[in-house]
C-alpha cells in the first residue's frame, strides 16, 4: 500500500470511529426516550378513561433497539458531524503549527470546557471530538484540500438566493425527493423514523404524547383546565409514578406549575384570568433543546478552526491557485458544481403561469405546474374541482396536494379519500386522514361512515407518524 492510500485509509478510520461513537451515544439517548414514550402510551390506556392514544398501536416498535439505531442517524449526521470534524481539524492544526502546540492545546481545552457547560448532561458527545483529535494526532494525518474546492462551496452558499418559492422544504420534497426512487426512500425513512428522536428536542406543547396532573383545585376549576389541556393533546394521569410533562398545584393563594424541570409560581387570580395564555407560554419552553444545543456547540467548537483555515485558503486562492492546482481537482470541482446545480435546479424555477387561469394551470402538462396550482388553491383556501388525473397521479407530490384540496361532498368522495389512507406514499396517507378529520357532523351519513371507518382502521395503522397524524386530526371523531 502506497503512502497516499495509507493516508486516505487513516482518514477513513478516524471519521468512521467518530461516526460510530456518535451513533452509539445517540442510540442510547434515544432508546431511553423511546421507552419513556412507550410507557406513557401504556399508562394512558391503563390508567385513564381513554381507549386510544396517539400512536398507541404503533408504540410497540419503540421498545426495539433497532428503532433507536435507525433514529440515531438523524443526530449522528447533523450535530454529530460537527463534533467529528471539529476534532479532526483541531488535530490537523495541532500537527501543522509545531511552534504553538501548547497554545493550541490550551485553546482546544477551553473550547471543550465551554461546550461541556453548554451541553450540560449531553457533554458526553464530546467523546467523539476528543477521540478524533487524538486519532488525527496519533496517525499524523495531514488534510489535503485543494484551493479550487472553494468554488463549489461558494456555489452551495448561493443556493438559498437562487431559490424561488415560499417553502424550501416542501418544495425540495415535492420537486426533488419525490421524483426518484432514492429520494422517495429518503423521504419515507425521514417520516418513519425522525419523530422518534424528535421527541427529545420538542417542547411539551409539540410532543406527540404528553401527560399532566392537577391537584388542589375545585371540580369546576379542574374541568376548565382539563378542557384546555385536552385541546392541546394532554392526557390526565392521576396516581401514577410516571414523570408528568406538566404538574399544576394550588397552594394557598398561589398556583405552582412544574414543566420541563422548571418551577413557575403565579398568583391565583392572575392565573385564572389568563390561564390558557400562561399554559401555552410555559408549554413552549423546554429545559434542553438537544438538537439545537448540540449543533450549536459542535459548530462553535468547529468555528475557530474553520474560520482560520478558510482565511488561509482564501488568500492562497487569490494569490496563486491557478499554477498550483491540479487538473484533476479542477474537473472534480466543476463536476461537483454541476451535480449540485442539477439537484437544486427544480427549485430555481417558478412553474405557475400567471397568464393562465387556475383551472388551466391545473390541467397543464407539466406536473410541477399542476402542483403549484394545487398549492396556490390550498394556501388561499380556494374551493376547486380536483381533476381525476391529479388525485390518481403517478407522482406522489401531486396526489398529496390533490388530497389536501379535495372536497368530500358525498359517499363516493369519501370512498376516494378512504382509499388514499392506504396509498404507498406516507405523506399522502397522512393528508388523507387530515381530510377525513374535516368531515362535518352536520352531514350525518358522511360523519357516521367516517367514524365507523376510523374506529376500525385506527388500530391497524402500523406507522408511528401516520397514527399520530390520524389521531391529531381525527380525535374529535375517534373519541366520541
Amino acid at each position: 500500500m502506497n503512502l497516499r492510500n495509507r493516508k486516505n485509509l487513516s482518514f477513513f478510520l478516524v471519521v468512521a470511529s467518530g461516526l460510530l461513537t456518535e451513533h452509539l451515544i445517540w442510540t442510547i439517548i434515544i432508546f431511553k426516550s423511546n421507552l419513556e414514550i412507550a410507557q406513557k402510551s401504556k399508562a394512558i390506556l391503563t390508567h385513564t378513561d381513554f381507549f386510544i392514544s396517539p400512536c398507541c398501536f404503533a408504540a410497540k416498535g419503540l421498545e426495539y433497539i433497532s428503532t433507536a439505531i435507525y433514529s440515531a442517524l438523524f443526530f449522528t449526521l447533523t450535530a454529530g458531524l460537527f463534533f467529528i470534524f471539529a476534532g479532526i481539524i483541531a488535530g490537523f492544526f495541532y500537527l501543522k503549527f509545531k511552534n504553538i502546540k501548547s497554545y493550541l492545546l490550551f485553546m482546544y481545552m477551553i473550547i471543550l470546557i465551554f461546550t461541556a457547560f453548554l451541553l450540560k448532561n449531553y457533554s458526553i458527545n464530546l467523546i467523539s471530538s476528543i477521540l478524533c483529535f487524538v486519532l488525527t494526532v496519533k496517525l499524523k494525518y495531514k488534510i489535503y484540500f485543494s484551493r479550487i474546492y472553494i468554488l463549489p462551496l461558494i456555489f452551495m452558499a448561493l443556493i438559498p438566493f437562487l431559490y424561488k418559492g415560499d417553502s424550501f422544504f416542501s418544495d425540495f420534497r415535492d420537486r426533488v425527493l419525490l421524483t426518484n426512487f432514492i429520494g422517495k426512500s429518503i423521504n419515507n425513512f425521514y417520516y418513519k423514523f425522525t419523530l422518534y428522536p424528535a421527541e427529545i428536542i420538542k417542547t411539551p406543547l409539540q410532543s406527540q404524547l404528553k401527560v399532566f396532573e392537577i391537584k388542589g383545585f375545585t371540580r369546576d376549576e379542574e374541568n376548565k383546565i382539563n378542557s384546555i389541556l385536552k385541546k392541546y393533546n394532554y392526557f390526565e394521569l392521576k396516581n401514577h409514578q410516571m414523570q408528568k410533562d406538566i404538574k399544576l398545584f394550588k397552594q394557598n393563594k398561589n398556583i405552582i406549575i412544574l414543566s420541563a424541570g422548571k418551577k413557575y409560581v403565579f398568583d391565583y387570580k392572575v392565573f385564572l384570568s389568563d390561564y390558557e395564555k400562561i399554559f401555552i407560554s410555559i408549554s413552549n419552553k423546554k429545559e434542553k433543546n438537544i438538537l439545537k444545543k448540540t449543533t450549536l456547540a459542535g459548530f462553535l467548537f468547529f468555528l475557530p478552526f474553520l474560520i482560520f483555515y478558510t482565511l488561509i485558503s482564501f488568500f492562497n486562492f487569490l494569490f496563486g491557485f491557478v499554477p498550483a492546482t491540479k487538473f484533476i481537482d479542477i474537473l472534480a470541482s466543476l463536476a461537483f458544481i454541476i451535480v449540485v446545480y442539477l439537484l437544486f435546479f427544480p427549485l430555481t424555477k417558478t412553474y405557475f403561469n400567471q397568464d393562465l387561469t387556475l383551472e388551466q394551470n391545473l390541467s397543464a402538462k407539466n406536473k410541477f405546474t399542476r402542483i403549484e396550482a394545487l398549492k396556490y388553491a390550498y394556501n388561499n383556501k380556494l374551493k376547486i374541482l380536483i381533476p381525476e388525473k391529479c388525485l390518481n397521479s403517478s407522482y406522489d407530490g401531486e396526489r398529496l396536494w390533490a388530497v389536501l384540496n379535495f372536497n368530500i361532498n358525498n359517499l363516493d368522495d369519501l370512498e376516494k379519500i378512504i382509499k388514499k389512507t392506504k396509498d404507498k406514499n406516507i405523506n399522502v396517507r397522512c393528508k388523507a386522514y387530515q381530510k377525513l378529520g374535516s368531515v362535518s357532523p352536520l352531514n350525518q351519513r358522511l360523519y357516521i361512515k367516517t367514524s365507523l371507518f376510523l374506529k376500525s382502521d385506527f388500530k391497524l395503522i402500523k406507522d408511528w407518524y401516520v397514527q399520530w397524524y390520524a389521531f391529531n386530526f381525527c380525535k374529535k371523531i375517534l373519541l366520541k
